[in-house]
This record gives C-alpha cells, structure tokens and sequence, in this order.
C-alpha cells in the first residue's frame, strides 16, 4: 500500500512536474522562438535601415565637412571681388515715382549689385527722397539744387559733394582703395544753356582732379552718326561738346550694347554717356560701359563697371 501510494505520489508529481514545469517552458521556447524569427526579420529590416541611413549620412557627412570651408572661400571670393569691382548706375529715369519705375531700378540695382545710383530726372518732389531711398535700398541719398540729380548709395561708398550746380554734380568718391572724382551730369536743352555746363567743367578740370569720369545725359551728340532719323544736328552744338571733350582732354571708351541711348518716334540718338580723363584710364585700367535695355522710359541705363586692379592688362578698354 505504501509501495502504490509511494507510486501514485510519483506519477502525480510527475504531472505536476510536466504541467507545471516542461509545459510552461516548452510553450516559453516555442514563443520565444516565435518571436525570435520576427525580431530577426524586424532586425533585419533595421539593419538595413540603418545601414541606407548611415550611407546617406556619411554622403552628407563628406559635404558637410567641406562646407566650413566652401564658405570660407565663397565669402572671400565675394569680399574679394567686392573690393575690386565697383559699379554704377546712371539713368534718366524720366520720373521715379511710379511704380514700375521703382521696381526697375530696384531689379536692376540687385542684379547688378550696384554701389551707386545716379537718377536724372526724378520728376518728383524732393520731399520724397528719403522714401524712395528707402524703397531702392540704399542708406545715404543727395539731391542737387535743381532736384534734376539724385544719388543714392550704400554703407560702403563715402561720397563727398564738392559742387552742387544746376547741370552738374561735383563727387569725391571712395571705396576702399578706389578713389575718384565724378561729374553727374543732366545738361540743358539748348546751346546756349548748354555754355554754362561746359564752363563748369573746364574749371573743374583745371583743378587737377586726378582719376576723374563725368557721366550722365548730355543732350547732344557728338557726330552725326549718333542719330538716326530727324533733322540734321546742330553742327555748333556738336563743335561745343567736342571742344569741351578735348580741352578736358577726356576720351569715349565704347560701350557694350545698344548705339543708341534715347528714341522718340522715328528718332534715336546717343545723348546718355560716359568720358573719362586720363589718369582715369592709367590707374583704372578695366572699366566697361554698358547701355542696358530701355524700359519704364525713353533713355537707356549706363552701367559703369570698375576693376580696381594694379594689374595692367592689354585690350582693356572695348572700341
């Protein structure tokens, strides 16, 4: 009796056992082993994740390890040529009031990354220069006694006013190692109001300005084939200019685009551009002037392009 009981205390125990002992534990290895396949496969799946991540980082990686450096040099590269090119603008805008007008200038002024901007003819009342330097972007501004020359320019340039006259405005000019004096020209319709402009200039000339420009609308050509339709040119009004030219003993560069800088109807001429004396073209010696497209008014814009270089390099002034 002991002996069955002894037996029958094994056998229950021995299911107890399997129960509460093999039982959990094969169920244990069989769901761990279940989820041991899906947390490879889910292993896997991140493995390559992580691998594809990783790849697409160290590609980033490499450009971004370059990146100090591709900065470094872009913003000396900018600095560099910053230093070296100075540029202007000069436009008869024909009225700077409207907003097409505005805009323009403001678009071309971003483009070209211009340093100053001489506007003839604003036709607009001196009482708006302030907002309209502020529409353009620039901080200092001038406007000359007959509200005909308006300057506008940035941080960078130091503009010194030397003379302020109805048809001209007399500038110093500087720019880090750029110096030079400018004449802003805007000049009367008729010869003889025109005598008055070229007196000024012969006396400026006599003080020995050093690299000097004069640039603006001059209305009048210098030769004949300046013009395309109309009347014949005044032959003393062109005599005028031309002897006001060689006595300052400034010169024409050329230019790059249109002949012509103004046009009404059937008529074009070449009122609109820039001459330079000749420590100009000693000390400066790539300067290129550019009619630009005539849009928002009947003149042309000139952009002036200075290299401030001490390199001498031949051919550079375009005929």
């Amino acid at each position: 009796m002991k002996k069955g009981k002894f037996c029958l205390l094994t056998v229950r125990k021995a299911k107890l056992f399997l129960i509460w002992n093999v039982v959990p534990l094969y169920l244990v290895s069989w769901v761990t082993k279940m989820s041991i396949i899906k947390w490879r496969i889910i292993l896997l799946c991140s493995i390559w994740v992580k691998e594809t991540l990783l790849n697409h980082i160290r590609k980033k990686a490499k450009r971004i390890r370059n990146l100090p450096l591709m900065c470094r040099f872009l913003i000396k590269l900018k600095l560099i040529l910053e230093v070296l090119m100075v540029k202007s603008l000069i436009w008869n805008i024909r009225g700077i009031g409207g907003k097409d007008s505005i805009v323009r200038a403001k678009n071309m002024c971003r483009i070209h990354h211009i340093h100053l901007l001489v506007i003839i003819e604003p036709l607009i009342s001196m009482n708006k220069l302030d907002i309209t330097a502020y529409k353009l972007g620039f901080s200092s501004k001038f406007a000359n006694c007959s509200n005909k020359i308006w300057l506008f320019w940035n941080n960078v340039v130091n503009i010194t006013i030397l003379n302020d006259f109805v048809q001209v405005v007399n500038v110093s000019i500087s720019m880090f190692s750029f110096n030079c004096k400018a004449s802003f020209i805007y000049a009367a319709c008729t010869r003889m109001g025109r005598l008055t402009l070229w007196k000024q200039l012969y006396d400026f000339a006599a003080t020995d300005p050093g690299p000097w420009c004069i640039g603006g609308d001059f209305n009048i050509i210098s030769n004949a084939s300046e013009r395309l339709g109309g009347n014949i040119p005044n032959a003393q009004a062109m005599d005028d200019f031309n002897s006001m030219i060689s006595t300052c003993e400034l010169h024409d560069i050329g230019f790059f685009g249109n002949a012509f800088t103004w046009s009404r109807g059937n008529l074009w001429q070449r009122l609109d551009r820039l001459l330079f004396n000749n420590d100009w073209m000693a000390k400066f010696h790539v300067t290129h002037v550019e009619h630009l497209s005539r849009t928002a008014s009947d003149h042309a814009p000139l952009l002036l392009s200075i290299t401030n270089s001490n390199v001498y390099i031949p051919n550079a002034f375009k005929f």
